[in-house]
């Protein structure tokens, strides 16, 4: 909310394939008050030919307009099917050369072999046409005594011509 109320004439579009995380995050928006310039929408990227007409119109009077794309433990459950569609929708929506996109996942290890390294990042962000710029693991406290690994990455996207 922090963000939101620092950047009052920002939009913040919220995309999730679940239909009930879509559902706790509209009842959030009702709740308190963000309808002014946050919007919810449950699609698939990799899919959003079959989505509803509105998304498909509200997600292609977004692309090459988007600054920022934050996923939070997202990219290590799409399917790799999928992730070719995904990232490529991602690229399609933020803006050339500017447009970043953030996201953090758990690192690949003995116990998470299809965690994110900064190699299978460099992979997925070429699939958007994104450069990578940055990638690091960090601690997160988890409550209590609890904290584990993260994997952050940092990618931009590439100018029209590089892409």
């Amino acid at each position: 909310d922090s963000l939101r109320r620092m950047s009052p004439s920002s939009q913040f579009i919220c995309i999730d394939a679940a239909p009930s995380m879509v559902r706790v995050l509209e009842e959030k928006i009702q709740s308190f008050g963000w309808d002014t310039n946050v919007r919810a929408h449950c699609v698939a990227l990799a899919s959003t030919d079959s989505a509803e007409e509105t998304i498909r119109k509200d997600l292609e009077a977004l692309k090459g307009s988007v600054d920022l794309v934050v996923a939070s433990s997202v990219m290590s459950f799409i399917p790799s099917g999928d992730l070719p569609g995904t990232m490529k929708a991602i690229g399609e929506l933020m803006k050339p050369e500017t447009g970043l996109f953030c996201h953090s996942d758990w690192p690949k290890s003995e116990e998470s072999p299809d965690g994110f390294d900064e190699e299978k990042a460099k992979k997925m962000y070429a699939m958007g046409g994104l450069e990578a710029k940055s990638s690091f693991l960090t601690k997160v406290h988890m409550g209590g005594s609890n904290e584990g690994d993260v994997f952050v990455g940092v990618a931009v996207k590439n100018s029209p011509s590089s892409s």
